[in-house]
């Protein structure tokens, strides 16, 4: 009888340990958060003069978790804004340089025609950098004028693996699981979003 009640006492102390070992050594998993959130975007190059620097808000999701977003409109404008006034202050500065060295020429002929086609290819860089958004806007305003992007939540989505590349880890498997109307995903680093 004291045997039988040493492998039951051993059996309960084992069954104990297991129970409280399943339950606070396992990671805890939580449902997916149902509060909609605004994405924010931190550029690693910033564009100077450019209202995108630091942490800029990408777009607002709708009730349906879709995403309209303008900031990639607003990054190409930027880029173009700051092109534009790169070229121009290059522009005036080659046109400074040309008249200088007509002023310095002092009647040789080689240095005024050297001038001259200095300012003359300072002028024509001017007018082919400000004709391209006319002749654009002239074709169709449409391609000057940068709109929204509307990002849509994936509907018909049960268990997809998609394949991806991170920026730091290299290529990553994630899983994506839909569970009523919720998604969630696990990448390669089992990380459960």
């Amino acid at each position: 009888m004291v045997k039988n009640f040493k492998k039951i006492k051993l059996f309960v102390i084992f069954l104990s340990f297991f129970f409280l070992a399943s339950v606070f050594v396992t990671k805890p998993l939580f449902a997916q958060n149902t509060e909609i959130e605004t994405i924010y975007f931190t550029p690693q190059i910033e564009i100077p003069f450019s209202s995108i620097s630091g942490e800029t808000a990408v777009g607002s999701p709708d009730q349906d978790g879709n995403v309209t977003s303008d900031l990639l409109a607003r990054y190409v404008k930027a880029l173009y804004d700051y092109g534009i006034m790169i070229g121009g202050i290059l522009a005036a500065i080659m046109l400074m340089g040309g008249g200088l060295i007509w002023l310095t020429s002092g009647g040789d002929s080689g240095k005024v025609t050297k001038a001259k086609s200095i300012i003359t290819g300072s002028i024509t860089g001017i007018v082919i950098l400000m004709g391209a958004y006319f002749i654009l806007n002239t074709i169709n305003p449409d391609l000057v004028q940068m709109k929204g992007v509307k990002m849509i939540m994936p509907q018909n989505i049960n268990d997809t693996e998609v394949t991806c590349c991170h920026p730091q880890q290299g290529p990553i498997t994630i899983s994506v699981k839909k569970v009523g109307n919720d998604l969630f995903y696990a990448d390669s680093t089992n990380k459960i979003g």
